[in-house]
């Protein structure tokens, strides 16, 4: 992990977070964290988000805390995809409204 460094989000106008969340997953991956499904890294998942939401900063942090993580997200459909076409809507809409 030596100079290797995960790129802040701001949420300002121009930063994309589609592009910000890729070069996250670089950082991940180069910091040997292993998120892989089923290979019971669970604690490895956690230190992801965890960092993940370290490197958010500014606006995007306080609309993080406020839109996000204060929710009660509750998913009854999930199995068949559309609480994660719903969830998928959301995080759209919200994106727009961050620029």
């Amino acid at each position: 992990m030596i100079g290797n460094e995960s790129p802040l989000f701001t949420g300002k106008a121009g930063e994309d977070p589609s592009d910000w969340i890729l070069e996250f997953k670089r950082f991940v991956i180069a910091s040997r964290i292993n998120i892989i499904a089923g290979a019971g890294e669970v604690a490895g998942r956690a230190e992801a988000y965890n960092l993940g939401i370290s490197y958010i900063v500014g606006e995007a942090k306080t609309w993080y805390e406020n839109e996000i993580k204060s929710r009660n997200w509750q998913c009854d459909n999930i199995l068949d995809g559309t609480g994660m076409n719903n969830l998928n809507a959301i995080q759209a809409l919200n994106n727009d409204a961050l620029t």
